[in-house]
């Protein structure tokens, strides 16, 4: 498969999109947006707030939810991605392992792991796409990590 940077999203970057935003939809429609237990509400804002942060830091960046970078876009390396190279994945973590421990239950539970596999798995593509586009890529990510500073 061949992949242009900064074309239209390919069928496998629409399907995990959908994946993700299935599991999402899930997670927040299948129990509380709040969870009562202090915890858990914590996470969620530590991931609301961490995904604020890289809204601001994206801005002149082009947002994009697809793997596939857009053409004129530039590697962001300040704000939270001094430390960690998805932070916007790591806010989405946060909120789902938030509204997750709030509310457990088995279904809950497997779509958090599917969740889960899914950003990985997009992540690995849109890394290998961001390391074609910008040469300076692959020094970024010696120094980042890509979820969880100084760990994942």
């Amino acid at each position: 498969m061949t992949d242009r940077v900064g074309t239209r999203p390919s069928p496998a970057s629409l399907l995990l999109v959908a994946v993700q935003m299935g599991c999402l939809a899930y997670l927040l429609y299948s129990g509380p947006l709040w969870p009562a237990q202090p915890g858990a509400t914590t996470l969620v804002v530590l991931g609301l707030l961490l995904g604020l942060w890289a809204l601001v830091s994206l801005s002149s960046a082009r947002l994009n939810v697809f793997p596939e970078p857009r053409s004129g876009s530039r590697l962001v390396q300040h704000g939270p991605y001094r430390w960690i190279r998805h932070p916007m994945y790591t806010s989405v973590l946060l909120c789902a392992l938030g509204w997750l421990s709030g509310h457990f239950t088995p279904g809950r539970a497997a779509t958090f792991f599917i969740l889960l596999v899914d950003l990985l798995l997009k992540i690995r593509r849109e890394e290998a796409l961001l390391a074609r586009q910008f040469p300076e890529y692959r020094r970024y990510q010696q120094r980042t990590r890509r979820l969880v500073p100084g760990v994942y």
